[in-house]
């Protein structure tokens, strides 16, 4: 009986060849697509600068990328060719994703200090709008987000960063504001036509709170709201 014909094999093994650059050509792209959205994530969410453990992750797609192009050979030089592109823009885009997550992040701080508001979608009751006015009037040099907390006669805003950082330039912003100064010392309250102040520290954050008529009793301070008791004090 003659030997089989290696060429009669040809084209069943370029097929093969074919079908597992195509495998490896999909596992590139799918997993360094997830790496890279992964990556600014990580950034824009927690404002890290992304995470080292993605750039060792990253070996799987860059190494399934030059797998393929090698498989591929001199045959496929175009593939070859398009699968090194590949890693090399994968590589740059995992690098650029940090930063870009990074502002991203900032934008979305600087949008919800500037929309700040007691009577945003979430708040239980209504709070007179010469608070949410007030939180504007003043120089932010640290951002605010929230509410954290808030009643009828007004809401707390906690500012970023930490409180050692942010607290002193908060101060120095209420105390130069023209508003009436009840208290200088661990905590600060200005006061001005009803309206009430206090910029507080809790643990390792600083706080911001401005309220309207608010009453000093708690019993007095209670709002009736659909989904329960509010307290303002």
């Amino acid at each position: 009986m003659p030997p089989a014909d290696r060429r009669s094999y040809a084209p069943a093994m370029k097929a093969a060849r074919s079908a597992l650059v195509v495998v490896l050509a999909l596992v590139a792209v799918l997993t360094g697509l997830m790496l890279v959205s992964l990556q600014y994530g990580l950034a824009e969410t927690y404002d890290s600068g992304g995470s080292g453990i993605i750039f060792l992750l990253a070996v799987i797609p860059l190494g399934a990328a030059l797998v393929g192009g090698s498989v591929a050979g001199s045959e496929g030089r175009t593939t070859r060719a398009s699968l090194v592109i590949f890693a090399v823009v994968l590589a740059v885009a995992l690098v650029a994703a940090g930063p870009l997550g990074a502002r991203a992040h900032d934008r979305r701080l600087a949008e919800q200090d500037r929309t700040f508001s007691c009577n945003g979608p979430n708040a239980e009751a209504h709070v007179d709008v010469r608070v949410d006015a007030a939180f504007h009037e003043f120089t932010h040099p640290a951002l605010l987000y929230g509410p954290i907390e808030g009643s009828r006669y007004g809401c707390t805003a906690g500012i970023y960063g930490p409180a050692e950082e942010t607290f002193g330039p908060w101060r120095e912003v209420l105390l130069g504001s023209g508003w009436t100064v009840a208290e200088d010392a661990e905590r600060i309250k200005v006061t001005r036509g009803g309206l009430v102040a206090v910029l507080s520290q809790d643990g390792g954050t600083a706080l911001l709170r401005i309220s309207a008529d608010e009453p000093t009793d708690c019993d007095e301070a209670r709002t009736q709201t659909d989904e329960g008791e509010v307290v303002g004090c």
